[in-house]
């Protein structure tokens, strides 16, 4: 397994307009974009809010 469930790589095709398949025939670039997709844009918001709460002190 590479850490992606079924559930997270239906979903994320669902939203690109593909159809579903096994996610154990995921390639490396689909894994390296759902890796980016599901954890550092969020550590990005996450890292941009408390910037911009900074600015406003």
């Amino acid at each position: 397994m590479k850490g992606v469930t079924q559930r997270v790589y239906d979903a994320i095709a669902g939203a690109k307009g593909q159809a579903a398949r096994s996610v154990k025939s995921l390639a490396t670039v689909e894994l390296n974009h759902i890796y980016d997709k599901q954890n550092w844009d969020a550590v990005k918001r996450r890292s941009a809010a408390r910037r911009c709460r900074l600015c406003r002190l």
